[in-house]
């Protein structure tokens, strides 16, 4: 996954260097977040449902494949039909993945036992949650970018600083929300000063 990241954000630094006006870059910027979390979507949802079909497959991976798959819907149509709910939905939903992540450093026997029987709860609850945030970030950008910046880098942080193993597949599905979150963020102040977008992000990019 790592390396169509570093094509798009290629792709976006020359075309960066040859937009001037501020409005225009504002939506490069924009559209280039949303693919880099749409590639990131793709890349782990399609892992999660391979995995899951291969171990334990049949009937039971239709259930586990629905059990992140329709709140992913759900969470995705908050953010695009009441993005300003979707929002404060969003933050509480956040602050519950890190105070989680800290659960898990406190813990961690116990979120592996409990893991174990039932798979990776925190690292599906992390890519869920980040992908219907990128819809957001299409109708409150400046928001979107915050919050995927919180939520790509604290729950890593913290499980680095407790010195957690296996936090590879972590790293993994939190550097597209840390791309994504940054270029949301520049999209954002861009927009502001072309008069795009307030400094709150209440109103979408142009």
């Amino acid at each position: 996954m790592y390396l169509p990241l570093l094509a798009i954000l290629v792709i976006v630094f020359v075309l960066l260097l040859r937009e001037k006006d501020p409005a225009r870059r504002s939506v490069i910027l924009r559209r280039a977040g949303f693919a880099a979390m749409a590639l990131g979507t793709l890349f782990i949802g399609a892992f999660l449902v391979a995995e899951t079909f291969h171990d334990p497959g049949g009937w039971e991976a239709v259930g586990l494949v629905a059990l992140w798959v329709i709140p992913l819907g759900a969470l995705g149509s908050l953010a695009w039909f009441r993005p300003d709910w979707a929002v404060w939905v969003f933050a509480v939903l956040i602050a519950g993945a890190i105070g989680v992540g800290v659960w898990f450093a406190a813990d961690p026997d116990w979120w592996r036992a409990f893991e174990d029987r039932n798979g990776p709860v925190r690292d599906i609850g992390l890519f869920a949650l980040s992908a219907a945030i990128a819809l957001l970030g299409l109708k409150r950008t400046r928001a979107a970018g915050i919050l995927l910046l919180v939520l790509g880098i604290v729950p890593a942080a913290v499980a680095t600083i407790a010195g957690s193993e296996g936090n590879v597949v972590l790293y993994v599905i939190s550097s597209a929300p840390v791309v994504a979150g940054a270029m949301y963020v520049w999209s954002a102040a861009d927009a502001g000063r072309a008069g795009g977008l307030d400094l709150t992000g209440a109103r979408a990019v142009p």
